[in-house]
């Protein structure tokens, strides 16, 4: 009853709507007496459609807000769907989403006709001639996937008055189709194509390097960008979105496609106030005519939204290409190890890094995509290395040996840092072990199973009692026997003071720790 009726006394345009259901042999009223509009004069339930399980209700009057229409802005008469869905544990209906159109051409009274089948609800609207198609990609989150449109066959502003879904195919009418006579009226037969829903910008498909292919001539125009439509209307276009593993540099384009296309890349989805765009380009020039070509560095982690569209209106079908140059870390390989010291924090991206250590033992043969690093401990102590902040599953191994270490020379290594540690319950790594002043290790960083992307080493030494000499976690005479002599053949660490220099202040101070017991 989209304008109410008098048993209630709400002749309005509000609008409501009753439901019923077929149960032990009689129609019994299903949810509230009458469920009512969200908001005020939207037409609720000016179309109805149901498959048993969601409740489709088109209320064509309704406003938007500009988070709701972020291509128009708020809309006074924008229109849109409310979608039910019967909740099989508490036996009542659920508001599952408002689906409003997502487009920057005319979008007031759409969902003057609605339907659901196969899982996907469509909405007409008449005065831009359309009907939209959305799926569910989640509780209450629908996404817009693709627009059949009228306006390349028909100026009449009566195509998608009517329509209706079944199977593959969905027929639109249009009343005042004017071929062969005037005004003869005909009716659209489109079939429906497998989509990826990335017709919106917040449907936009997650996408690694790569190709991929598709078709924007069903897409709509629900994006901008700072190039290829200054002057003319830009086209159809299709999302995706793009996070790398690694920073390092891309080249993106649409060599290959078959029309003129518009490629732009952005921070975020465009809105009234800005196109966010990152990088954009309409046509690469050289030997690659009208297709476009965008070439960036990129950070790992970060999501970019690739946005494909065409010059002038022109859709087709494209090619888009996601090509990752990541550089080779000067560290990939164990002869050339990055040196580090105590306190400090390294990082290095591992996307193009290879494999050449030996495998790992007590924590699974599985590390792959390795980069070096050599420790030389200044001072006895324990050695603390995690991979918090890294982008990926890491794996850690540390060698006895100064440089390419054998096969049995795995001093510790960990997979996941456990419950404990510096990034506890994560995929990040984390290990301690006991390190002897003077002496060099190989630390070894890599990802599990070719796990890859941007590495953070954090390096870090303690030595909680000096005077714990020889480390074996009390002060006793063999404390004092073991320094005394290392001091005699002037070893490195006898430098107890770590002044550089092997001299009687070493004895005094370690003496001095050694009669305070530590």
């Amino acid at each position: 009853a989209p304008s109410g009726d008098d048993e209630y006394g709400q002749a309005s345009i509000s609008g409501y709507v009753k439901v019923f259901r077929y149960q032990a042999g009689s129609w019994v009223q299903s949810g509230p007496a009458r469920w009512s509009p969200p908001r005020c004069c939207g037409y609720f339930g000016d179309s109805v459609a149901t498959d048993g399980t969601y409740i489709v209700i088109g209320a064509p009057r309704t406003s938007s807000t500009a988070a709701q229409t972020p291509m128009t802005g708020p809309d006074e008469n924008a229109g849109c769907a409310y979608v039910y869905k019967w909740n099989t544990t508490t036996l009542a209906w659920d508001l599952d989403g408002t689906l409003f159109a997502q487009t920057t051409n005319l979008t007031y009274d759409n969902a003057n006709k609605v339907a659901i089948s196969g899982g996907k609800v469509y909405l007409s609207n008449t005065p831009s001639e359309r009907v939209y198609q959305f799926r569910r990609v989640g509780p209450n989150n629908w996404v817009q996937e693709i627009a059949f449109t009228g306006a390349n066959v028909s100026n009449t502003m009566t195509f998608a008055e009517n329509f209706a879904v079944a199977g593959g195919t969905l027929a639109i009418s249009d009343s005042y189709y004017s071929i062969p006579e005037e005004t003869s009226g005909a009716i659209f037969a489109f079939d429906i194509p497998v989509v990826s829903g990335n017709d919106a910008c917040n449907g936009a498909k997650p996408v690694t390097g790569g190709n991929y292919t598709g078709c924007t001539t069903l897409a709509t125009v629900d994006g901008a960008s700072t190039c290829g439509q200054a002057t003319y209307a830009p086209g159809p276009d299709v999302w995706y979105a793009y996070t790398p593993s690694c920073s390092q540099n891309v080249v993106i384009d649409t060599i290959g496609s078959d029309y003129d296309t518009v490629l732009s890349i952005h921070s975020d989805c465009p809105d009234l106030n800005s196109t966010n765009t990152v990088a954009c380009n309409d046509d690469a020039g050289g030997g690659f005519g009208q297709d476009s070509m965008v070439s960036m560095n990129v950070v790992a982690g970060t999501r970019y939204l690739i946005r494909v569209s065409g010059y002038n209106g022109a859709s087709g079908s494209y090619t888009l290409r996601i090509n990752e140059f990541p550089a080779v870390p000067s560290n990939n390989s164990c002869a050339t190890p990055v040196v580090v010291a105590a306190g400090g924090t390294y990082t290095a991206a591992t996307c193009a890094a290879t494999t050449d250590g030996p495998a790992t033992g007590a924590c699974g043969p599985t590390m792959t995509k390795d980069v070096w690093y050599r420790f030389t401990a200044p001072s006895s102590g324990t050695l603390s290395l995690d991979t918090c902040g890294s982008s990926f599953d890491t794996m850690l191994a540390v060698y006895a040996a100064a440089s390419c270490p054998g096969a049995n020379a795995e001093a510790a290594c960990n997979d996941d840092g456990g419950a404990a540690g510096p990034c506890a319950n994560t995929l990040r790594s984390f290990l301690s072990m006991h390190v002897t002043a003077g002496s060099s290790y190989m630390i070894r960083a890599g990802g599990w199973n070719n796990a890859a992307g941007d590495l953070t080493l954090h390096v870090n030494l303690s030595n909680p009692c000096p005077a714990d000499f020889n480390q074996d976690g009390s002060v006793d005479f063999f404390d004092y026997l073991d320094f005394v002599d290392a001091f005699s053949a002037n070893l490195p660490a006898a430098d107890f003071n770590t002044d550089g220099a092997i001299d009687f202040f070493d004895y005094l101070d370690f003496v001095d720790a050694f009669s305070t017991g530590c």
